[in-house]
Parts: C-alpha cells; sequence; structure tokens
C-alpha cells in the first residue's frame, strides 16, 4: 500500500521525537522544566519582584535586607555556614548573581522541581498549587519601603518594618577618641557635629556620601564637647557642653540670612553629661544629664536665655543618661540609658499636651517600660520617624570589653516595640557605636562612631 506525503510527515515526525527523546534533546520540555521553579517563586512569591524593585529604588546592597520570603523547599537550598536560604531566581542575570536572602517564612511542599505536570499554561496545576500550600503560606504586606510578615511564627530573625540604608561612606577620620555626635537635615543639606580636640567642628553635604571640608563652629575658649542638633522656626540650633569650672550647656542659633549668631550659655551649675534637642507642639525641649535628666522649654527666640522656661525633671534615677526625645502621634517620646553597669538597657517613656491639660510642660510623664534586654553598651539612643512610624536606634554589643564588639541596632514600634533589626557593624575594624540619624530627602540618614584599632572616625550610612 502505498504510503501518503501526510503520513509521511507524521512518521518522520515520530522518528525525529523518537531521536530527541533518546538523545536528551527535548527544548519544550527543557524550557518547561527551566521554568519549574520560577513558576513556583511567582505563583508564590507574588511580592517579590516589588521588593527587589524597592531596594534597587534606593540603590541599596540587595544582601543588607532581610526579606519575607514563600515558596518551595525543594526550590531553595540551606547554607547552614550563613544561616540562609539560597534562591535561585530568574532576575539572577539582572543582578549578575546567586541572591541570598535572609528567610523568614517558607511555606510547605507544594511541588517537587521534577514534578512533569509543572507546566506554566497549567491551570489545574496552579489551583493544585495554591490549595496545598494555602494553610502554610505566611501572608505579608509591602509598603513603599517595607516587607512585614503578619502571621509569621516568632523569630529572633524576623526584623519588622526594615529600613533601607545607602552604602556606608566615611565622612569624618582621625578623631582621638569617641562621643556623640548629632546629625541634621536643615534646608537641602545634612549638618553632622562632632568634637575635634576639644571644639565642635561641622560639616555639610547635600546627599550624606560627599561632605564638605569640616568648619570650626567654637571659639576655642574652653573645651567643648558633645553637640545636639534640630530645626526650630526655621533656624538651625545647636548645644553642647562647654567646661566652665564644671560642664555646663551652650547654644548657638544659624540661619543662613544672617550666619551663626552669639554663644549663649544655658546653664550656669551643677555636672552636666549631655544634651538633646527635640521639637514637640511648636517648642523646641532641650534635654540633658545631671544628677538626673531634666529638661527646659522655649517657645521662641530661644538664643535668648530668658526665654527659656523652668527646670523639669523627666526621670528619677541617678544613672539614667544619655535622652533623646520626638514627637509622635501627638505624644513626646523619651528614651534614655539606664546605666547601671557598663552593660545596661534602654527605657521609654511619654507625656502629652492636650488643650486641657500642659503635661510635658509640667514633667508629668507615664508609661515608663524597658525596651531592650539588658544586653546595650554603654551608649546614646536615637528617636526618629519614618514613613509616620517610631523608630530607636541604639548600641548593643555581646561583651562589656570595651570595643571588642559593638553594633547599631533598632526597633520599630507599631503599638509596641518590635523586633531587633541590624544597621551596622560589629567587631573591629567594624565596630560602631555613638549613632546619630535623622530624615533628608524622605529617607533615613545614620552616622555614628567606628574604630579600627588605630583611629576613631564617623561614618554614615
Amino acid at each position: 500500500m502505498a504510503v501518503g506525503s501526510e503520513e509521511v510527515f507524521i512518521i518522520l515526525l515520530i522518528i525525529i521525537l523518537i531521536i530527541s527523546v533518546v538523545l536528551g534533546v527535548y527544548p519544550v520540555f527543557s524550557r518547561v522544566a527551566k521554568n519549574k521553579c520560577i513558576l513556583q517563586q511567582h505563583t508564590l512569591l507574588n511580592a517579590f519582584d516589588r521588593m527587589i524593585e524597592l531596594v534597587k529604588e534606593r540603590n541599596a546592597p540587595i544582601e543588607n535586607h532581610s526579606f519575607l520570603v514563600m515558596g518551595c523547599t525543594e526550590c531553595m537550598w540551606y547554607d547552614a555556614l550563613n544561616s540562609q536560604w539560597i534562591i535561585k531566581h530568574e532576575k539572577e542575570e539582572q543582578i549578575n548573581k546567586s541572591i541570598s536572602y535572609n528567610v523568614i517564612g517558607v511555606a510547605a511542599n507544594c511541588f517537587s522541581c521534577n514534578d512533569p505536570e509543572f507546566d506554566v499554561n497549567n491551570d489545574n496545576i496552579k489551583e493544585k498549587c495554591a490549595n496545598m500550600i494555602k494553610d502554610h503560606t505566611y501572608n505579608f504586606e509591602v509598603g513603599s519601603d517595607y516587607v512585614k510578615c503578619t502571621n509569621c511564627p516568632s523569630s529572633p530573625n524576623l526584623c519588622d518594618y526594615p529600613i533601607p540604608f545607602s552604602p556606608r561612606v566615611e565622612a569624618v577620620n582621625n578623631l582621638k577618641h569617641e562621643e556623640p555626635i548629632a546629625l541634621v537635615s536643615y534646608k537641602n543639606n545634612l549638618y553632622l557635629f562632632y568634637n575635634r580636640t576639644g571644639d565642635i567642628y561641622y560639616k555639610t553635604s547635600t546627599d550624606g556620601k560627599n561632605w564638605d571640608p569640616e568648619i570650626k563652629l567654637t571659639d576655642s575658649a574652653r573645651q567643648y564637647m558633645k553637640p545636639s542638633a534640630t530645626v526650630f522656626k526655621d533656624d538651625l540650633y545647636v548645644t553642647y557642653l562647654g567646661m566652665v569650672g564644671d560642664w555646663q550647656i551652650f547654644s548657638k542659633k544659624f540661619n543662613p540670612a544672617t550666619g551663626w549668631g552669639d554663644t549663649v550659655q544655658i546653664t550656669f551649675s551643677g555636672f552636666h553629661q549631655y544634651s538633646y534637642l527635640t521639637i514637640y507642639k511648636d517648642k523646641l525641649y532641650l534635654f540633658y544629664k545631671n544628677d538626673r535628666i531634666r529638661y527646659r522649654i522655649c517657645d521662641s527666640n530661644c538664643d535668648n536665655l530668658a526665654n527659656w522656661g523652668v527646670e523639669q525633671k523627666a526621670t528619677d534615677g541617678f544613672w539614667h543618661i544619655y535622652p533623646s526625645a520626638v514627637e509622635y502621634d501627638g505624644k513626646l517620646y523619651l528614651t534614655y540609658s539606664d546605666n547601671v553597669n557598663v552593660i545596661n538597657d534602654i527605657y521609654n517613656q511619654v507625656c502629652e499636651d492636650t488643650d486641657s491639660n500642659n503635661l510635658c510642660d509640667s514633667g508629668e510623664w507615664k508609661d515608663n517600660s524597658r525596651i531592650t534586654d539588658s544586653s546595650v553598651y554603654f551608649g546614646t539612643s536615637q528617636l526618629i520617624v519614618y514613613n509616620n512610624r517610631l523608630y530607636v536606634f541604639y548600641p548593643k554589643a555581646t561583651s562589656d570589653v570595651i570595643y571588642e564588639d559593638s553594633k547599631i541596632v533598632y526597633r520599630a514600634y507599631d503599638g509596641g516595640w518590635q523586633k531587633e533589626c541590624g544597621a551596622a557593624g560589629g567587631k573591629i575594624p567594624n565596630y560602631a557605636d555613638f549613632s546619630t540619624a535623622t530624615i533628608h530627602s524622605g529617607k533615613v540618614k545614620l552616622c555614628y562612631m567606628t574604630y579600627d584599632a588605630t583611629d576613631w572616625r564617623i561614618v554614615c550610612q
């Protein structure tokens, strides 16, 4: 029986398919297999690309961020050395490497990567996978700058509301010792204040990466140290300690139209260890430590000593030190270190002025609570409000041996203080302490002291 052209074509096609299978050359199936894990990630990680975009938008190193990851364990492998799950993702070529993420949650197995049914266009498979993992998926919300798990189990590695930071750069070098520094954003510039050889200096930057040459602020008439800075009624205010028998608090005001004003001495007795400026209800608050943490309030023209109100007491503890304060949700939040020992804790308390009661004006504070877990090295805490959320930065060490190790960590407040997140630091030469932070051009800028065994420096990110 003669064989028609149609039958010949079918026979040839069958022969080609047989040869392809024998030789392992089956491009269609190979393509599907290549995309199996990718499909699982597309199905389960529908916010994954958005996370990458968020990091790229901020020019931040991807490996510095912890992301919530959902997916099948067959599409990951575990790096026990670094306690990380590693994921191969189709974005790999764009990022030019395998991407490592600290995995917060991993869904239960839904499919093996060897499952031949895993077809990109197979709706039944998608539905089957969704049904298998629906009770095991960790839900999350993606905001403009954060990824938050809403039903993850408690984990010490869970970082709530992580902050994206730019790569760190050196802002100041060749300092002789470490102490508190101050960073503030004012009229499109960052101002960084610090002590060099007993005088207060400052540098400016438009982006936190490139810093102008330093400028001397004080007059060398005495020893000065520990600056603080804030912006009040369109002026930049700076306070610092000056030695006049004992350490007293001095202040200067700056405006580009008039330059730096005269130096004003605010305190005249007692031994002061630190000062901190903040704004609450359109008033300037000056917190400081002498025998207790105390404060004074100014309504306007705060370069005039007569405009500072009477002294109020904020805390009762003799060992309380390094106050930081900020307005959040209509209240004034205050943090401080309880420095009974070198290893100490960070505490928080609040006050609130209302139409009928000015409780902050009269020193009425409440809700005193401990934020940390007795593993914080002696250093400053720093409160900021970022994207309508309260954050506190503080140093943390695993040893009471000075300089052995210290890092800067932070927590977000969301009805309560959330889990700890890492910001910077570690063992020498990456030691970090005495941080200061501000919001500049909509982003968090963080600076801190660091030590490389030979030199104190200020690094910003």
